[in-house]
């Protein structure tokens, strides 16, 4: 898609990847009167994810965010693509 001259590219992800690929002994949720707010810490078994999961969401945090592969990151930086931010600290934001 083009607009005012500048090309952008839009995607969804929509894969969502099995609960047994998050680490659940690393993981912790903020939840305020039991609603769930966010998560503090997620961390993934890197070597079950699919090799063809590149994007995905996950059940644990309701769809919120969207994570992404080492090889994802490396297929962006490599192709100097603009307008994605790379974050490891998931409460930075």
């Amino acid at each position: 898609m083009t607009c005012e001259g500048i090309e952008y590219r839009l995607f969804n992800a929509l894969s969502v990847i099995d609960d047994e690929l998050i680490d659940l002994d690393k993981i912790n949720k903020t939840m305020v009167d039991g609603i769930f707010m966010g998560v503090e810490t997620l961390f993934f078994h890197e070597d079950k994810v699919p090799e063809d999961t590149l994007l995905f969401r996950t059940r644990f945090d309701n769809h919120t965010a969207v994570y992404c592969t080492e090889k994802f990151k490396h297929e962006v930086e490599a192709a100097d693509l603009k307008g994605l931010y790379f974050e490891a600290e998931l409460s930075k934001y």
